[in-house]
């Protein structure tokens, strides 16, 4: 059945025999299984196939749906842009469609796609809102003494709670051996950084002889596309010699690049943006530089955003979904500058 065909089936569901219809989709899809929880019904693969999560940016958000509308139509749907790892529609409590729900793609491209083919698709006269949902995995951890290290951290978490991926901490500017305080966790999925956050948040994880850690969402990075992204020639750099002048800057980069290869180089305390001529001279910096010991500091080395996939950036344009995992601030400020006022802040189950 063809996209432009599929909005004009006439409304064949209703509040009645909606199990049956369940049923035949788990016959139609071998591994699958439905589970309800938090006020959502979840098709998902059994877990006795083992399959590892799919990477960041494979979920989408779909909203607008029709009330009298079930699974039974719209993961069909979202299946013909490609197989379906997840898919989530929220409930209210007489078991009847909230209006929205998630879609999870094995791979970011299937996401993306299903955004670009489906968003105003009508299905029965009802255009279908489709954005990227913002599932995110970066807990913020504040009153760190400062003497704790990156690894202090990362043991605690791993200790307390599970998933943890990454931890990013940064020293002062002015005394590299001291932190500024606070931290970044990273998780592997959004579920276990909701888990820890609910167990942590504000000020209930006391370690390190009595110091009561502050645990919250950070904001979430922006996902900018692989497209874009493999378009840029600018490098961040991070960790730099607070003393560094833009200067010093620009030499380091000419002792690995040579003379006439950077067009610009803009250093604000401990960091540095670093335009290089092309693209090809930029992934040899990067590949040089990045891990490199300079006096008391490692530098890290990654690609420039592009300004339009900023916090501010993002509210000239529709939203994403955005749950409770995004701070109140960020959430506020687009809401203030929302272009689709159709479109309402939606809460992520998971958070309820």
């Amino acid at each position: 059945m063809s996209f432009s065909s599929y909005s004009s089936v006439s409304s064949s569901s209703s509040y009645r025999d909606v199990s049956k219809r369940l049923q035949d989709i788990i016959a139609a899809n071998p591994g699958y299984q439905f589970v309800q929880h938090n006020g959502q019904r979840i098709f998902e693969i059994s877990l006795t196939f083992g399959q590892i999560a799919p990477p960041k940016g494979s979920e989408i958000f779909i909203g607008n749906i029709p009330k009298f509308v079930f699974e039974d139509e719209l993961i069909p749907l979202f299946q013909k842009v490609g197989p379906l790892f997840k898919f989530r529609l929220m409930l209210d409590f007489n078991n009847r469609t909230r209006g929205y729900g998630f879609a999870t793609y094995f791979n970011v491209e299937h996401a993306q796609n299903a955004i670009i083919v489906l968003n105003g698709f009508k299905l029965h006269h009802v255009k279908l809102a489709v954005y990227k949902s913002i599932d995110n995995r970066r807990l913020y951890v504040g009153n760190i003494p400062k003497e704790k290290t990156l690894q202090d951290v990362f043991e605690v978490f791993l200790m307390y709670s599970e998933g943890v991926s990454k931890v990013i901490m940064y020293s002062k500017w002015e005394c590299k051996s001291e932190n500024r305080g606070f931290a970044f966790v990273e998780f592997e999925t959004h579920i276990a950084a909701s888990i820890a956050r609910r167990h942590f948040h504000p000020s209930n994880l006391v370690v390190w002889e009595g110091q009561a850690l502050y645990v919250d969402w950070a904001d979430p990075l922006p996902d900018v596309s692989p497209t874009v992204l493999s378009q840029v020639s600018v490098l961040y750099v991070k960790n730099l010699p607070f003393h560094y002048h833009y200067k010093s800057v620009h030499k380091l980069f000419e002792s690995i690049l040579g003379i006439g290869m950077i067009t610009r180089t803009h250093k604000i305390r401990d960091y540095a943006f670093v335009h290089l001529k092309d693209r090809r001279i930029a992934e040899y910096a990067k590949e040089k530089l990045n891990g490199l010991v300079l006096e008391d500091g490692m530098l890290e080395v990654e690609w420039a955003r592009p300004p339009q996939y900023s916090t501010r950036a993002r509210a000239n344009r529709p939203p994403d979904n955005f749950c409770l995992s995004v701070p109140l601030r960020t959430r506020r400020l687009l809401k203030q500058m929302d272009k689709c006022a159709n479109l309402e802040c939606n809460v992520c189950a998971n958070e309820k």
